[in-house]
Order: C-alpha cells, then sequence, then structure tokens
C-alpha cells in the first residue's frame, strides 16, 4: 500500500504544484494536511463500503482484479517511463490553493485508482480486515510523514537518489500488479 500510495513521486509532484503556487513552508504543509485528511477520509469510505458497490452494482471481484491488476501495471509502468503520471491531468498553474487540494492532492495523487483498487481486492480476500485496516492506516500515516517533510527530505536526500527510489518502486509495484492478474486468472 506504501508504494501504491505513491509517496516518492508525490514528493516531486507537490513540490512542483507549490512551487507554482509560490507557496511557503506553512501553506504547503496546510495544504498538505487537508489533502491526506480528504483522502484518508475517502479511503476509509471505500474500505468500509467498497465491495458493497461492487455487489450493487453487479461487478464480478474475478473482473475487478483482472482490471484492476491492468490499471496498477499501467501506473506502475508509467512510474517507471515518465516523470509525472498522465492520469492526473494538471491544469495550468492558474488555480489557487484550495482549488487543488482535493483534486489533484488528495485525489488522485494520494487515494487514486491504484489504491481504490488494492483496497477493494484485499477487503474482498477474507483477511483480517482490523489488521488491514492497521497496515493500510500505517500506509497512510508514513506517507504523510514523509510528504509532510519532503522539502526537508528532497535537501537531504537529493533528487537523483529519490528518483532511483521511486523507480524501484515502480518495478515492486509492476510485480504485484501482474501477481495480482495471474492469481484473477487462476481463480477463473
Amino acid at each position: 500500500m506504501f508504494i501504491i500510495l505513491g509517496t516518492v513521486p508525490n514528493i516531486f509532484i507537490f513540490e512542483s504544484i507549490f512551487d507554482s503556487l509560490g507557496l511557503d513552508l506553512n501553506k504547503k504543509r496546510y495544504a498538505i494536511n487537508r489533502a491526506f485528511l480528504i483522502a484518508y477520509i475517502l479511503w476509509l469510505i471505500i474500505f468500509l463500503f467498497g465491495n458493497w458497490f461492487l455487489i450493487i452494482l453487479g461487478i464480478n471481484l474475478i473482473d475487478f482484479r483482472i482490471a484492476g491488476g491492468i490499471f496498477l501495471f499501467y501506473i506502475a509502468f508509467e512510474i517507471l517511463t515518465k516523470d509525472i503520471p498522465s492520469h492526473l491531468n494538471i491544469k495550468d498553474n492558474n488555480e489557487s490553493l484550495e482549488d487543488i487540494i482535493a483534486t489533484p492532492l488528495a485525489i488522485p495523487l494520494i487515494t487514486g485508482p491504484g489504491v481504490i483498487t488494492t483496497t477493494l481486492i484485499y477487503t474482498s480476500e477474507n483477511l483480517n480486515l482490523i489488521y488491514l485496516f492497521l497496515i493500510m492506516s500505517l500506509a497512510f500515516l508514513i506517507s504523510y510523514i514523509i510528504i509532510y517533510n519532503s522539502t526537508l527530505i528532497l535537501e537531504k536526500a537529493g533528487k537523483k537518489n529519490l528518483i532511483i527510489l521511486n523507480k524501484l518502486g515502480g518495478l515492486i509495484l509492476l510485480a504485484i500488479a501482474i501477481d495480482i492478474i495471474i492469481s484473477a486468472i487462476k481463480m477463473l
């Protein structure tokens, strides 16, 4: 979940958006706090009720796993080949801070299609939901701490090292996507 949250690429994307708006550190942190709160509440709703929506809509879980795996594969491929994923659709930089907190910061940068897909797949597998909730919440917390301190992290770690870490995360996400697709095909 930590990799799927896209923490490392989000460091660059958040900083780029904030720099284009000319924000100081306090406003950056305000935006990060709000964006993570919105993203976490959306994730919590999906965690609690997402599979009910699938049932109501009559979507087969195996089909959803295959579709989700393909989409995660696409995201991983973009992490490996592009600086900013094309599905973000970031508009021009004339927007205000309040305009960008919910979209694109909270959704889709934090709780995006990959997080939604992964949450629905794992909550449907009859795992210990309390354990799953705690692990996923911990991933959100770690991601929040890293993004909150992204300015300092960029200064200390260096952009090149974070790019390498991001590409490694893309490879891991690619393996997760392939595993989801293969397991769904086996279920068929």
